[in-house]
């Protein structure tokens, strides 16, 4: 078990570099190490922007021996390069697949090149994969809870297990989750809290979506509000009649203020009672 003093020479070529090692009379060498040597051949990513993004995100990025057969993968997501710019110094352009399918992961991910002949580098900074959302409908509420919540944007999770949405700290439950967006049925809100309450989203436990509407102020992002108020609370009049048998038609008499022209969803101790009909004031519904 000896050690062997020897030296290490290196000769750059156009595509990477041969590296050779030489103990007195014994040489050797690496046809896979030129991605250890800078050089003109040398694979560098210098910038990528944003450094945040989802499915469908527009990257830029920066660095030198860029090529339109390089891979860029940033996590698990592959990123399909769009363009590139001239040699040796390129900017190259690329577009983030979905992010939100099953085995990909939310929060910061490596950016990845490869490139063959050039080898592979990571870039040292991470970028952050998260979700967008862009509108949230209705926009006001009752107090009572009980509206179903859609928001819509870019890069949420396709399974409603990965999403939680609170609304003034108030759960809002998760009824269903695509790429697209999320519903999720809001729970009843306390009014000593006033009316207004900010929506939050979380993406598997620890990813917080960004809020890209703005509110009315023009503060950039601020604007994933919801407003709880009486005209939104619906106040029945009358039902009847106040005794029916299964198959029974109920009749329910509404104030016309909360009206929103949607179906709604009306239930006999728990159980849905089908609605036939309904109107600004009048909603029939078969009893169970």
């Amino acid at each position: 078990d000896s050690v062997l003093a020897g030296r290490v020479t290196a000769a750059l070529q156009p595509l990477g570099a041969r590296v050779e090692m030489a103990f007195g009379k014994v040489t050797g060498a690496c046809s896979g190490c030129g991605t250890v040597l800078a050089g003109d051949g040398a694979l560098e990513v210098r910038s990528v922007t944003p450094a945040f993004g989802w499915g469908g995100s527009f990257l830029t990025i920066t660095g030198h021996g860029l090529g339109p057969d390089l891979n860029v993968t940033v996590g698990s997501v592959v990123c399909d390069v769009q363009s590139v710019g001239a040699y040796p110094s390129q900017e190259l352009n690329c577009t983030l697949r979905t992010t939100g399918g099953e085995g990909h992961a939310f929060g910061p991910q490596a950016v990845t090149a490869f490139r063959s002949g050039f080898g592979r580098t990571i870039f040292n900074l991470p970028f952050l994969i998260t979700s967008g959302v862009t509108s949230i409908n209705p926009t006001s509420c009752s107090w009572l809870g009980g509206a179903l919540l859609t928001l819509t944007g870019h890069g949420f999770p396709d399974t409603p297990a990965r999403v939680s949405v609170s609304v003034g700290g108030v759960e809002c439950a998760v009824r269903s989750a695509a790429e697209a967006g999320v519903v999720c049925a809001l729970g009843p809100w306390d009014a000593r809290f006033g009316g207004n309450a900010t929506v939050r989203v979380i993406i598997d436990g620890h990813v917080h979506a960004d809020c890209l509407m703005d509110d009315p102020a023009d503060a950039p992002g601020d604007g994933c509000v919801l407003t709880f108020h009486d005209d939104a609370t619906p106040t029945l009049v009358s039902v009847t009649p106040s005794a029916i048998s299964a198959g029974d038609p109920l009749v329910i008499t509404r104030l016309a203020s909360a009206y929103d022209g949607s179906t709604p969803e009306v239930t006999l101790a728990g159980v849905p009672c089908a609605v036939a009909s309904h109107n600004t004031t009048h909603i029939v519904c078969v009893s169970p």
